[in-house]
């Protein structure tokens, strides 16, 4: 796809749809369900989604393992006892994810084939494969193919080969290339026919060939193509080139009148530049592409680069539907246009829909498409002050990129980002072009997730203690209450690893008195989890260090067991994290039974119903 980016959706929906349309699995039964769950989420069961929470792990890596699994199960049993054979061209292009997915395929059992195109030896699984290597066309092959190609009918005795002065002539400007060498021979053989030149003789066919290998390479031959055909039609196939190498007549209807493309499409399948292309799952318009992708780069680069942004702008805006497909065709043209807001909103949008089908690496390629464009360089680098609305497009694609770094263990990388965003919004704070002070929110905590795997050093604290302050002022002046609390439960911390109990306890005070229960469900949207919760449990711990009488510790216990009732129940990594201190501090004050209860009710338990008993929790009463 565009970038490069995601699992091959629509190639696996292609497969699914095919392997189940000919091996006719029910619809019930476990291999129905789960058929149709895969279905379901390649768009082809009724409306996309994603697979069920439950199947998830915390970085939702489960939903991609799970589709790989159901994809190659289903074609295992679609098969019916037959041979089913895949094709995937490029292999070395491959992204992780569809190379999870061949290899599962090579791995398993059964008459399931695949046969694959690469530049590079061992691409893929080299014990479960077997390579062919393949080479330039010698004289030999070429005196073949003319032969083949020059046949005047179907008789062997027809079929002559050429004098060898001419295949070493053809050999010398195609060099072996298969591709050059057919394209030239189809040429002299069009050249023939349009002058109506029948009964050739030997002598006649080897001089109007000889001029057709005048051409430096093969490109100037595929332009020599593109100049014959009407001006209309060259106009049309620059901007299907520019759709892509393969290309819908619904997206060409985007750049011109349906009539005058239709026609022009047919004029370029005549001209053997584009050849209809098998259609995708459940789509009903007519799908084309390139007959070669040197046909496809020849006719891309023969226009101006201001003409090729120009149909690229119109391509970002017309692609403007809310389906994945959409999007990551509109992010790849905003790119390639350099329209710096559409790529940048358009990135956060496909980003998310990525991390949420667990393809964390893909979506850290869709934020860097659009924060790789040199204009958007240099207002993140401050050499270039940007407008308010593209400047936060920015720090979000920044912060959100620092998210997935984070994720898949780039700890360094994540670091860095994150204070680029940083310095970028504290930059523009003070230039008055931010007009969302929350944006700094997960920026900091992601900032202070970095000072606590101290991937970034802070010897004295004062980085972070003025990060916290920084939060807090921007959670007042936005007035949330969430946000309020999680930088007030920050500073909370922040005292506590300081070992100043004093100050982390009326610090908590303050919290306590701007948080409510129903807070909770916004704090936990934000971040994951209820971090002001969580320091009800811990205040009494520093209250018990602090020496403070009993009557205010079982006070602040109470308050934290009273909270936890609020939580919601499958978030249990939150509900943990709530009542791991109390649990210590009950135990320390030989009340630890007092603690099993709340232990089973908000924590054990839940474990055991939304995640299937597969999670393990000890406890010692």
């Amino acid at each position: 796809g565009p970038l490069g980016m995601g699992f091959p959706l629509s190639s696996v929906a292609g497969i699914v749809s095919k392997a189940v349309e000919v091996g006719g699995i029910k619809g019930d039964g476990a291999a129905g369900a789960a058929t149709s769950t895969l279905l379901d989420f390649l768009g082809l069961g009724g409306t996309a989604r994603g697979l069920r929470e439950e199947n998830k792990d915390e970085d939702g890596k489960a939903s991609l393992l799970e589709l790989v699994s159901l994809a190659v199960d289903t074609l295992r049993r679609a098969r019916d006892g037959g041979p089913a054979l895949i094709v995937a061209e490029d292999v070395h292009f491959l992204d992780d994810a569809s190379r999870m997915f061949l290899s599962a395929v090579l791995g398993g059992s059964g008459p399931v084939f695949v046969l694959c195109t690469s530049r590079v030896a061992g691409a893929l699984a080299p014990d479960a494969t077997e390579e062919i290597k393949l080479e330039s066309f010698g004289e030999g092959e070429l005196a073949d193919l003319i032969s083949e190609t020059w046949c005047v009918d179907d008789s062997p005795e027809m079929v002559k080969v050429q004098s060898k002065s001419f295949i070493s002539e053809l050999y010398s400007t195609c060099g072996g290339n298969p591709f050059f060498a057919s394209e030239i021979l189809k040429l002299a053989t069009v050249t023939r026919d349009s002058n109506h030149t029948f009964g050739w003789s030997d002598e006649s066919r080897d001089t109007l060939a000889k001029e057709m290998c005048k051409f430096g390479n093969v490109s100037e031959l595929i332009l020599s193509k593109f100049d014959g055909l009407s001006e209309s039609a060259r106009v049309v196939a620059q901007g299907c080139s520019v759709i892509g190498a393969d290309f819908t007549t619904e997206e060409v209807h985007l750049l011109y009148d349906a009539s005058e493309a239709d026609s022009a499409i047919y004029e370029l399948v005549a001209s053997d530049l584009v050849e209809p292309a098998p259609r995708e799952a459940g789509a009903e318009e007519e799908a084309w592409k390139f007959c070669h992708h040197l046909t496809h780069q020849a006719i891309l680069t023969s226009m101006m680069s201001s003409t090729r942004r120009g149909y690229n702008l119109a391509l970002s805006s017309a692609f403007t539907g809310p389906g994945f497909k959409e999007k990551l065709k509109r992010l790849h043209h905003a790119v390639l246009a350099e329209a710096a807001l559409t790529a940048l909103e358009t990135s956060i949008d496909v980003g998310g829909m990525l991390v949420r089908r667990g393809m964390v690496e893909e979506a850290r390629r869709a934020y860097s498409s659009a924060l790789g464009m040199e204009r958007v360089r240099r207002t993140a680098g401050g050499s270039e002050g940007g407008a308010r609305e593209e400047v936060e497009a920015v720090i979000k694609a920044m912060t959100d990129k620092a998210k997935t770094e984070a994720t898949i263990g780039d700890r360094i990388a994540s670091a860095r980002t994150y204070q680029d965003a940083y310095e970028l919004f504290m930059r523009s704070d003070e230039a008055g072009r931010i007009g969302d002070s929350s944006l700094s929110f997960p920026i900091i905590s992601g900032i202070m997730l970095a000072l606590k795997w101290k991937t970034i050093r802070d010897a004295d604290g004062s980085y972070e203690l003025s990060l916290v302050t920084t939060f807090i002022s921007n959670a007042l002046a936005s007035g949330s209450s969430a946000h309020l609390c999680r930088g007030l439960a920050l500073k909370c911390v922040y005292y506590q690893r300081s070992e100043q109990y004093s100050l982390a306890l009326s610090t908590h005070s303050s919290l306590a008195a701007a948080y409510s229960p129903g807070l909770s469900p916004e704090i936990c949207k934000c971040y994951g989890s209820d971090r002001g919760a969580q320091n009800y449990g811990l205040a009494a711990q520093w209250a018990f260090l602090l020496g403070r009488d009993d009557e205010e510790v079982s006070s602040l216990i109470s308050s934290t067991l009273s909270i936890s009732t609020f939580q919601e129940l499958r978030n249990v990594h939150n509900s943990f994290m709530i009542l791991f201190p109390l649990v210590c501090l009950l135990v320390s004050l030989g009340r630890g039974q007092e603690a099993a209860l709340p232990w089973r009710v908000w924590g054990t338990e839940p474990l055991a119903a939304f995640y299937d008993g597969s999670g393990q929790v000890f406890f010692r009463e």
